[in-house]
């Protein structure tokens, strides 16, 4: 649960410059079994204690202990270091699930991790023309 005075989406784009990195720096197809998302989720849930619960082709992380009130507080870079740790964690749990290779993960885990940190900060902007989505600005 986020504490008060934070937003879902103010946090979500937090998340953005670890995510996109990590994503980046991974191969185009990365095989992980029959998984073809994964969903990571922070914080307590309805969900069961397994770290990794697979739905059809996705592949949900949970990561019950994120501490939302520590990550309001931290830097920066310890945000985003924190977000990619999380993001290699669900990665490489997916793998082990799936009997994948984690090589991939593990190699773009520390390409990211030898980049300048903070990372660049994304604009919404970015964020929907990587997702290949126009802003309402431009629609």
């Amino acid at each position: 649960m986020l504490p008060d005075g934070c937003q879902v989406r103010e946090f979500n784009l937090t998340t953005r410059p670890s995510l996109w990195a990590f994503i980046e720096a991974l191969p185009a197809r990365v095989p992980v079994g029959s998984v073809q998302k994964i969903y990571v989720e922070l914080g307590s849930s309805d969900y069961d204690a397994r770290p990794l619960r697979i739905r059809g082709d996705v592949g949900f992380y949970s990561h019950p202990t994120f501490d939302f009130a520590a990550y309001q507080l931290a830097t920066r870079i310890e945000q985003q270091r924190s977000i990619l740790d999380i993001l290699h964690s669900a990665a490489v749990v997916a793998c082990n699930d799936q009997r994948a290779d984690t090589t991939p993960f593990d190699a773009a885990y520390e390409i990211v991790r030898s980049q300048a940190f903070p990372l660049r900060e994304l604009s919404i902007d970015e964020v929907l023309a990587k997702l290949g989505l126009e802003s309402e600005r431009s629609a």
